[in-house]
């Protein structure tokens, strides 16, 4: 069984997760997107080390905690999906120039599409471009729940005007790819409360 924490940070309120499989100290950290300190709280009150930071994507909100992260837990491995690499490393791409707190990663895990496994949990990685062209989602398959990242959310879509965004891709990735997911799947956004998948066929109001 994978234990999912949700740890709301910064001012935009996104939905940094902590992920381990029970009985296990090791864990992943999924978009650290600010407040390192509240970060750090969560991890030591769940008696678990971070092995990874998974990212959904490479906005600013979703990334501002990384070099803290890095600076506490030096052998932590930065995993983000091959086509957001170019954003990841640019602050101006990543929006984190606009908002004076100038931010470039480099990761140190690139993935592409297909099935991986972090510290013991095993998922899919689902290209769900749109938001930004690299962004993608988790799907946890032997657990059902999917973390969207800012592709989905409760009864709601992402944005797709910032750089790399596409409101017909955005949509098709949803309809096409998360929609296809099981009904009973539980979604994990990077804002907001969680939903479904049945929830958002019936009630998103992109798809009615």
């Amino acid at each position: 069984m994978i234990e999912v924490i949700c740890v709301p940070v910064g001012y935009l309120k996104t939905n940094c997760y902590i992920f381990h499989v029970k009985g296990r100290t090791d864990c992943v950290v999924v978009d650290p997107g600010d407040e390192p300190k509240k970060i750090f709280k969560a991890l030591e009150d769940e008696q678990v080390t971070p092995s990874h930071i998974l990212l959904t994507h490479s906005h600013f909100d979703h990334i501002y905690a990384i070099p803290k992260l890095v600076e506490k837990y030096p052998d932590i491995k930065v995993v983000a999906y091959e086509k957001e690499k170019p954003l990841l490393e640019d602050m101006v791409l990543n929006g984190s120039k606009d908002f004076h707190r100038s931010t470039e990663i480099t990761p140190d895990i690139i993935l592409e599409e297909g099935e991986y496994e972090l510290a013991g949990a095993k998922f899919k990685v689902i290209h769900t471009p749109g938001h930004t062209t690299g962004s993608v989602s988790f799907y946890f398959y032997e657990n059902n729940f999917c973390f969207t990242g800012d592709t989905l959310f409760q009864e709601n879509i992402g944005r797709s005007d910032w750089p790399t965004g596409n409101s017909e891709e955005i949509l098709n990735s949803i309809s096409q790819k998360l929609f296809a997911l099981p009904d009973e799947t539980d979604i994990f956004p990077g804002h907001g409360p969680a939903t479904t998948i049945k929830n958002e066929k019936a009630n998103n109001p992109y798809f009615r």
